[in-house]
């Protein structure tokens, strides 16, 4: 391994330890709160991306007669569970 390559990874340890320590030192109810916006952000997108995937499977089985939407469900059941992720951390 080269001198390189080793600083480069030395540089993604000591960034991956403080991150964790930054983590760590943030107060409970603030580390839940970055969690239900990673959650709620997460779900959004997913959302977007799954309307996105749909609208494209249903061109292709029109113009192919071919039905191809596991996709398409896969993405949106990752959506429902960044819902469900969501609802616990916020207690309810």
């Amino acid at each position: 391994m080269e001198e390189r390559d080793r600083t480069g990874v030395r540089v993604v340890l000591v960034l991956v330890q403080l991150a964790v320590v930054g983590w760590m030192i943030l107060p409970g109810h603030r580390r839940r709160l970055i969690l239900m916006r990673l959650a709620e952000v997460s779900r959004l997108l997913l959302s977007s991306l799954a309307r996105r995937s749909g609208h494209v499977s249903m061109g292709t089985e029109l113009r192919t007669g071919v039905e191809e939407y596991r996709l398409t469900s896969a993405i949106s059941l990752t959506r429902d569970h960044m819902a469900v992720i969501y609802e616990r951390l916020r207690g309810n």
